[in-house]
């Protein structure tokens, strides 16, 4: 008998320092998705193939996984993480697809893991709930394929349906359901065609951290003023007043979208998108020449920057593709290296 399961990808609206903060994130699906599909063995060899990576069938032995620092490693994390957990499952055969882009901070880890563990849950008739399946797939990317991540993006995958966003609290896992007013917006994300530095975006959190520290504070979601922030020297200073306002804009954005209040969340988007650029120092100048072209297009609301080097844009409805175009041909005639195009 064969089981099946699938998980979008997802994209943060806002709040992308939320689980360096203990904050507030505010994520949605993208339609990109990743599919599995499984059928069980009577012994307990585990197989697993990925249209990814037509030439590697991986293959192990429940109970002696071993580290391959290949894409196979969540899977066998999340294998570990059951049997430790007391759960009972054999061996099986496996093949995934998946649309959902890599390394543009869009969740691709995240949704095969989730889509993996969803599948198995099926399979095996396993009591675990979506946010026990996130918090699963987040411990076996940390622990078992070294990956240091958040879990915005497992907690999305398991949980956010098409057509709403994820109003959610990093640190004490509760969430809320906001419908997209779909009648009204799109969302796009335009590839800028430049991969900021993953050491940057380390490098932030680091200081976000340490500003933290100095404050003594567990975590600086623990902050709702501004002028708390006093006693730290910069550049820590300002790198902390991003993620303290970041989390009040997700409180706001997450409101704007109940009230259906377009125009102020574009001018939300904008706001973290200048302050990523100006106190978190997390931009380029490629990033910010597209930001500002979206900007003066009048069909989009606003524009923001993931860490992934994505421009996240909400548009007006039915306008997203030529509204897109016009700035993407702009952009060319600015950076014609680039090879920057729509991913969503």
């Amino acid at each position: 008998m064969k089981f099946e399961s699938f998980a979008h990808g997802c994209v943060n609206l806002m709040g992308d320092c939320a689980d360096e903060s203990g904050g507030w994130g505010l994520p949605t699906t993208i339609p990109q998705k990743t599919h599995v599909r499984l059928e069980r063995r009577t012994d307990p060899l585990i197989s697993a193939e990925s249209d990814a990576f037509p030439q590697q069938k991986e293959t192990y032995r429940l109970g002696e996984e071993v580290k391959t620092n290949g894409w196979i490693d969540v899977l066998q994390g999340i294998t570990q993480r059951l049997s430790q957990d007391g759960h009972r499952i054999g061996g099986f055969d496996a093949r995934v697809q998946s649309s959902v882009p890599v390394n543009f901070g869009l969740g691709s880890s995240a949704a095969w893991g989730v889509s993996f563990l969803k599948t198995l849950r099926s399979a095996y008739d396993l009591k675990i709930s979506d946010v026990a399946i996130a918090q699963i797939v987040h411990r076996s990317e940390m622990e078992f394929s070294g990956r240091h991540s958040g879990i915005t993006d497992a907690m999305a995958c398991a949980l956010v349906r098409v057509g709403e966003a994820l109003f959610l609290d990093t640190k004490e896992l509760s969430f809320d359901r906001v419908s997209l007013p779909v009648e009204s917006m799109d969302v796009i994300l335009l590839d800028s065609g430049v991969r900021p530095a993953s050491a940057i975006w380390a490098e932030r959190v680091e200081e976000s951290l340490e500003a933290a520290r100095i404050l003594e504070v567990r975590d600086l979601r623990a902050l709702t003023d501004i002028t708390q922030l006093d006693r730290l020297s910069e550049p820590l200073k300002r790198r902390a007043r991003h993620v303290v306002s970041e989390n009040m804009r997700v409180r706001e954005a997450a409101q704007a979208l109940r009230a259906r209040d377009l125009k102020r969340l574009g001018e939300l988007f904008l706001a973290s998108h200048r302050s990523l650029r100006d106190d978190f120092a997390a931009s380029t100048e490629e990033l910010d020449a597209l930001i500002s072209l979206c900007q003066a297009q009048g069909d989009f609301y606003g524009a923001r920057v993931n860490r992934g080097g994505v421009v996240v844009a909400i548009t007006k409805p039915r306008r997203s593709q030529e509204a897109a175009d016009s700035v993407l041909r702009s952009y060319a005639r600015q950076f014609p290296a680039l090879n920057a195009r729509v991913l969503v």
